[in-house]
């Protein structure tokens, strides 16, 4: 709300057209996403303005809404989320996987790599296999209870019941598993979860840079 009058003013929404709502987004959207979500609650305004008899139109109605280019892979809900939550309990290394993805955003390929010496002083460190990036990134200290919670391996956290590292092809495939015993659908997948953490950071308001710098 702060954003749109920062841009709108003391504007009256009773005189609000249609080029100020698309100049509006324009300047304060920084991707599909944001533009998305700008004209959500732009729309929201001017619902509550026709039913308080303030106008009699919408102009938000006929402006098209940006496509969002997507890689086809299904992002986790909130309730898929609870579900597994509710099914692993936190000291199970399937709860540490879930937490890994969800919270730091880091591809599958990474999540199995980290160990403890990249998670010191409560900061995530590390460089990305695929992209080589330097990730220097604060840990929730939610996170930070979980991993203290479980027991982990001597190379990485994540590790197998027999105490081995996992590659990254078959914690995908012990993922899956884990997600068919808590119930949930079959796209439910780790990289889901990386995209359910982009959906996140973009529902609290964080601009396209600051998700790609979170989890890029």
């Amino acid at each position: 709300m702060s954003r749109l009058a920062a841009v709108y003013g003391d504007g009256d929404i009773r005189s609000m057209k249609r080029g100020d709502i698309v100049r509006m987004t324009e300047k304060l959207a920084s991707g599909p996403e944001g533009a998305r979500s700008l004209l959500k609650l732009t729309q929201q305004l001017v619902k509550l303005a026709i039913d308080l008899g303030w106008r009699d139109d919408n102009p938000v109605r006929d402006i098209s809404r940006p496509r969002i280019k997507t890689d086809g892979r299904h992002c986790w809900t909130e309730a898929e989320i609870a579900a597994y939550r509710k099914r692993w309990d936190v000291g199970t290394r399937q709860r540490l996987a879930l937490e890994l993805l969800l919270q730091t955003g880091q591809r599958k390929g990474d999540v199995v790599r980290l160990s403890r010496e990249h998670v010191k002083g409560g900061r995530l460190k590390l460089t990305q296999e695929k992209t080589h990036v330097c990730v220097d990134a604060a840990i929730k200290p939610e996170l930070l209870k979980i991993i203290a919670a479980t027991v982990t391996g001597v190379q990485t956290l994540l590790v197998s019941t027999k105490g081995t590292p996992y590659g990254t092809k078959a914690f995908c495939g012990v993922f899956r598993a884990w997600c068919d015993e808590a119930g949930l659908p079959p796209e439910c997948s780790a990289h889901g979860l990386r995209k359910a953490f982009a959906r996140r950071m973009a529902e609290a308001g964080a601009t396209a840079h600051e998700i790609m710098a979170a989890g890029p």
